[in-house]
């Protein structure tokens, strides 16, 4: 049986290492020992860093409990041991009595691994089981002690430090456990963390598959979706990468990868695409001429009208009698009229078409169309013509274009602008009337792209 020696409190030092920090309420105990002293020796071991004195392996809390009780002297057994089996003994005896934290568990099995015990050596001494021993040490060296600390304080479950042990990257490890307990989305952050860390394990791995064949980078990732590119290869996440075989490369076609998170492409140019595209370019060029023709010769039919109006002078009793039924008819036989205010009229451009120069047209003139009319003694006639050229539903135009063709305007279009203006006298060029029939020689064009 071993000897129960006498220590003075001041030889006894509490071990260094022992994984317990928080030795909780100690009134309960000192009142015991006050009233019958204590009643289960220490187990201490010599002090490797001072002569004469002893630390604690076994009874912190009653070394602490005696010491506030007023005790000076405290029944001890001097062990033999290994600072392993110091170390072990802690452990144990912490555990057995269910006294230890999960932090000062991890901490304690760290050190025990720190120290050179194997796992299985942990397990048999601790009583601890081996999965348990490999899963804290695990922990306690993926993880920062202080931080580790703070979030067992703030009841990170095992479940959950095991998980953020897939981030890789020890710095992102540490900043994701600080973020427990902060309010902020903890769960968020790992997820985003391991995706973030597996999006460039992949990248990583495609960018080595590839590596020599003869693909380029897609500029732009949405040129996916143009039909410019076929889809030879579509790659997903690590185990689709690591099952990807490459394409067969076939010399004359274009190749091109584009690499997003854990997908990747691997396209190859669309020939016929590329024709079609071409061939559209040129539709288009052949369209923009013809629009512009269709606009030239628009435009002098409508400045040889414009001449025409702006020309037209008082005319006879019977014709400016006439206007008002031009008027009448150009303005109310328009559906919209049935609207209130649904007709206006451009100021500018009506005063335009019965000769007012637009160089000389100012704010006044276009605030009070009529006044304007008689103080610069416009004819009644002309008046009349305007207006109901200006309120006639036909656009304008003689000729359209669309789809590659010119195309003759409906003479229903046109047929009440031009019966004014014949009524007045106006003589329809050879211009007109070849547009108007189909015999001007854009007719007869052949288009193609």
């Amino acid at each position: 049986m071993a000897q129960i020696v006498m220590i003075d409190r001041q030889k006894l030092k509490p071990h260094p290492d022992n994984p317990r920090k928080e030795l909780g309420d100690l009134a309960e105990l000192a009142d015991s020992i006050r009233a019958s002293g204590i009643l289960q020796n220490l187990t201490v071991v010599p002090d490797p860093d001072s002569d004469g004195c002893y630390r604690i392996v076994i009874g912190h809390r009653r070394f602490a409990a005696g010491k506030e009780a007023g005790l000076t002297q405290f029944p001890c057994v001097i062990a033999d041991m290994s600072p392993n089996d110091q170390l072990a003994t802690m452990m144990a005896e912490n555990i057995q009595r269910h006294d230890l934290t999960l932090y000062e568990q991890i901490q304690g099995v760290g050190r025990m691994v720190q120290l050179g015990m194997d796992l299985p050596d942990i397990a048999r001494k601790t009583g601890i089981s081996e999965k348990t021993v490999r899963r804290d040490a695990k922990i306690c060296g993926a993880f920062h002690r202080d931080s580790l600390k703070k979030a067992v304080g703030q009841n990170v479950t095992v479940e959950e430090l095991i998980a953020l042990q897939e981030i890789e990257d020890e710095q992102t490890r540490n900043a994701v456990l600080e973020k427990y307990g902060q309010g902020y989305p903890f769960n968020q952050a790992k997820v985003n963390a391991i995706s973030a860390q597996n999006s460039a394990k992949f990248r990583e791995g495609f960018m080595e598959k590839i590596k020599g064949a003869p693909v380029t980078r897609l500029k732009n990732g949405n040129e996916r979706w143009s039909g410019a590119w076929n889809t030879l290869k579509a790659i997903s996440g690590l185990e689709g990468l690591r099952k990807l075989e490459l394409p067969e490369f076939r010399e004359g076609d274009t190749y091109a990868w584009w690499c997003e998170g854990q997908c990747a492409s691997i396209l190859v140019k669309d020939k016929a695409f590329e024709k079609a595209k071409e061939r559209g370019k040129a539709a288009q060029a052949v369209q923009k001429s013809m629009d512009r023709e269709v606009r030239r010769l628009n435009g002098e039919c409508a400045e040889m009208r414009s001449a025409f109006v702006a020309t037209i002078g008082e005319g006879t009793e019977e014709e400016r009698l006439k206007a008002l039924d031009y008027i009448a008819t150009a303005i109310l036989g328009r559906p919209e009229t049935h609207l209130l205010w649904a007709v206006k009229l451009n100021a500018e451009a009506f005063l335009r078409m019965v000769g007012v120069p637009k160089e000389s047209l100012t704010r006044d003139d276009t605030h009070d169309i009529y006044v304007t009319l008689q103080r610069r003694k416009v004819p009644l006639l002309r008046i009349a013509v305007a207006m109901a050229l200006a309120f006639d539903e036909w656009d304008g135009d003689l000729v359209k274009t669309g789809s590659g063709q010119f195309s003759r305007v409906p003479a229903k279009a046109w047929s009440a602008a031009y019966g004014i203006l014949v009524s007045v006298g106006y003589r329809i060029t050879d211009l007109e009337r070849s547009l108007m029939d189909g015999t001007h020689e854009i007719f007869r064009e052949e288009v193609s792209a």
